[in-house]
């Protein structure tokens, strides 16, 4: 195309021109949306690399915990294993069927001795009470003592 005629078709129908300034306003639309959608895509990226970022440092730190509490549990099951196998080392004592026959017949002659002597009070007692001058209170008073005697031999 010669020159003068580029200027007639560029100046040519009002139509045309419309036309061009109709397409170069859509093309400026078109490049605007474009560069708000990659503004937008950059913004969103940013912000979703940012929450990523925090995200690991989270699970560094909750492994960091777990690890932590890992050793402790470690730690503290092989003491405990220590102390079993330390009780479990232990000779147990001898178990004897039988009771020491000492201390048996310590308890037997205890027994014995406090029999006697609560059978001697209730004699006691019933000597009080075949005598016919007593009054009516002292003999409840002595029934009750010689019912909480025998009470106490059972």
């Amino acid at each position: 195309m010669k020159p003068a005629t580029a200027l007639i078709t560029t100046v040519g129908h009002p139509a045309d021109r419309i036309l061009a300034i109709v397409n170069k306003l859509q093309q400026e639309a078109i490049d605007r949306e474009t560069a708000v959608r990659m503004q937008t895509r950059e913004d969103v990226t940013a912000e979703l690399q940012l929450k990523l970022e925090e995200a690991r440092a989270s699970i560094t730190q909750l492994l960091e915990q777990a690890r932590a509490s890992a050793s402790e549990w470690q730690q503290e099951r092989a003491r405990f294993e220590e102390q079993i196998a330390a009780l479990n080392s232990r000779p147990e004592p001898a178990k004897n069927d039988q009771p020491d026959q000492g201390l048996s017949a310590q308890v037997a002659a205890i027994v014995a001795g406090e029999i006697a002597r609560v059978q001697s009070v209730m004699d006691e007692i019933d000597a009080k009470l075949a005598d016919t001058s007593l009054e009516m209170a002292a003999e409840m008073r002595l029934r009750r003592e010689r019912a909480e005697l025998e009470a106490y031999l059972k």
